[in-house]
């Protein structure tokens, strides 16, 4: 999507931004970009786990894995932020171009999956590359799902899980996202993750109203089966798990006859 001054499909929309940053200002960056309103508030927000340890342990023990698998943008900032990490370490895995990211552009080389990836499909890459790790170090959030690491178990694989970072929820929603949904200002909700999701809905004041002209943006089939579960279908939901995947799924929402990206 790369808008001209007349394809600013995002026009008069504003949209509330709920991922952790630094994922938040670059989204409402391009949000902006397309002519959209930004209304940013991060319902998550990212630390360090609460036991730094076998972070620690298992970057000082490298040579027990052949390869070390991301599955976000923030555990390959935790990975860089715990030397030692030495460009000889085992292959790096990431689940997509935005895990691996920060990798890349701290000089190391990280092996993707053929497009986008969610569980299933990051462990079926992994199995079937040439010489597939058979020991492998995942570097997870403290509350995270366990899909990765069945499929790859279930193939035969030894995998260890470190909490690499945690996501702490909001307590409650701003002042300004309430004023913006009690006078109808509010266009649409993006979500980047299941937790972040509940984390939004399970503390939003009566929900039902107050989300009912609002149109809900899923990245992924599962964050979209998690709004389901809380009572609010997304009304949108990305065909590939990425950021411009999910805006040009609302594009297309608001204005399916366009057919440009």
């Amino acid at each position: 999507m790369n808008p001209t001054p007349h394809h600013r499909p995002l026009t008069g929309r504003v949209i509330l931004i709920t991922r952790p940053q630094p994922g938040n200002d670059a989204t409402a960056h391009r949000v902006r970009q397309l002519g959209g309103e930004a209304l940013q508030m991060p319902v998550l927000t990212i630390h360090p786990p609460k036991n730094p340890e076998p972070l620690q342990r298992a970057m000082n023990n490298l040579d027990r894995f052949d390869g070390v698998v991301i599955t976000s943008a923030n555990g390959a900032r935790a990975l860089l932020a715990h030397p030692p990490c030495p460009m000889d370490a085992p292959t790096l895995y990431a689940v997509g171009k935005k895990s691996a990211a920060p990798l890349e552009q701290a000089g190391y080389k990280v092996m993707l999956p053929p497009h986008a990836a969610d569980a299933e499909v990051l462990a079926k890459a992994l199995i079937n590359v040439p010489n597939s790790p058979r020991r492998l170090l995942i570097l997870q959030a403290e509350i995270g799902r366990d899909n990765l690491i069945q499929h790859l178990t279930k193939a035969g694989r030894t995998v260890t899980r470190v909490v690499a970072y945690r996501a702490k929820p909001l307590e409650t929603i701003t002042p300004l996202v309430m004023q913006a949904l009690e006078k109808g200002h509010l266009d649409a909700v993006l979500f980047f993750s299941s937790r972040s999701a509940e984390s939004f809905i399970t503390r939003l004041p009566d929900p039902a109203a107050r989300l009912q002209q609002v149109t809900l943006a899923a990245i992924s089939p599962l964050t979209a089966r998690t709004l389901q579960r809380l009572g609010h279908p997304p009304q949108v939901i990305a065909q590939t798990p990425t950021e411009e995947a999910l805006l040009s799924a609302l594009i297309h929402h608001w204005h399916p006859q366009d057919k440009r990206p």
